[in-house]
């Protein structure tokens, strides 16, 4: 006697419903001279009838279970958002006190039980505002960040005085934001990068679907990110080589240098076997050759740890915690290799002894 399809609590699926949806799935009921087993026919997965209603009613509750899952991103978007207005007060209190603009009083007692420790080299009354080389310091300390920083890059790391990560309301990507005090590199205040996602509940990594950079308003001869080079053969004030009635002095050339502000341009979209070429079109817009997802892990080291966890990062209490965790993967590997080696051995003395 056949059974209908039944719900774990053993009521049954609407009838109607399941026709409704077997009617849109590309199945097919296999004929009396067809195998035995499902197959494909022309893309049509055949089955017998039966299955094809049990499948159909699975297909049913997948469309159920999609329903409450953008119920649960609805929600999810709220909680987000406020622990964001929980988050924000914290974050700005921070900012007030790496720039100076807060004064903090705190016990010596309860001073004593925090893990931070005072240079006694320093005079008490040296002026010193708020945190000098706060953000700069934390990028510094990771390594994956630390790669991307040159040494002219330094001076112009010290001017950031807050690094914010601000999400969309839907969760469908965020800007990075970088502050900076005047200085003699570009006018510029803040410089940004966007990434646009799918939303970051619908799978473990979320998919990159753009980035736009932002330009920076460079001083005259201070860009970071190029340098100007002179041909050997002429130099300046003098009878370069060449160099005659009617002739021009060769002219110099701009060469892109590394440096960690080229975070800012676009990334190139490039393929496993292109390499980077240099454009030389001056009109289009600037890019440099790191590949979006490296570029994406960058922009998430950021949003993930190193602006929520600034301070650790500056003190490298970070740091430490992230050799402690490589040191315990490495040490569990090793436990399971020799492990993998003693089972290897013993099985070898009891096939011996057989």
């Amino acid at each position: 006697m056949s059974r209908s399809p039944g719900n774990k609590d053993g009521g049954k699926i609407d009838a109607l419903a399941v026709s409704s949806s077997f009617s849109k799935m590309k199945i097919g009921e296999r004929s009396d001279d067809e195998s035995s087993e499902g197959g494909e026919s022309s893309g049509v997965l055949l089955l017998p009838r039966s299955t094809s209603i049990r499948v159909a009613a699975l297909k049913k509750l997948h469309e159920q279970k999609e329903s409450v899952f953008e119920e649960y991103k609805a929600a999810r978007c709220a909680l987000e958002a406020q622990f964001r207005a929980k988050y924000n007060p914290l974050f700005k209190e921070r900012e007030d006190i790496v720039t100076g603009s807060k004064e903090i009083e705190i016990p010596a007692e309860e001073l004593s039980s925090i893990d931070v420790k005072s240079d006694e080299n320093v005079m008490s009354d040296d002026v010193v505002i708020g945190i000098p080389d706060f953000w700069k310091q934390s990028i510094l300390r990771h390594e994956a960040l630390s790669d991307l920083v040159e040494e002219q890059d330094l001076d112009l790391l010290s001017h950031i005085y807050e690094i914010k990560s601000i999400d969309r309301d839907d969760l469908m990507g965020f800007t990075l934001k970088f502050y900076f005090t005047p200085n003699e590199y570009f006018s510029d205040s803040v410089l940004t990068k966007s990434y646009v996602t799918a939303n970051i509940l619908d799978q473990g990594e979320p998919l990159l679907q753009s980035v736009n950079g932002c330009t920076i308003h460079w001083k005259a001869g201070k860009n970071l990110c190029e340098k100007t080079v002179r041909p050997k053969q002429w130099k300046k004030g003098g009878r370069g080589r060449g160099k005659g009635p009617g002739n021009k002095p060769p002219k110099c050339k701009i060469v892109k240098t590394d440096s960690f502000f080229k975070f800012f341009m676009n990334p190139l979209m490039l393929d496993d076997d292109d390499e980077y070429q240099e454009e030389d079109d001056e009109s289009a817009p600037e890019q440099y050759e790191l590949s979006y997802d490296v570029d994406y892990e960058v922009a998430l080291t950021f949003r993930n740890h190193i602006i929520p966890n600034a301070v650790l990062w500056y003190t490298g209490e970070a740091t430490q915690s992230d050799d402690e965790t490589e040191e315990n993967e490495e040490s569990e590997d090793e436990e399971e290799m020799e492990s993998t080696q003693e089972n290897v051995v013993t099985n070898n003395q009891n096939q011996e002894c057989k």
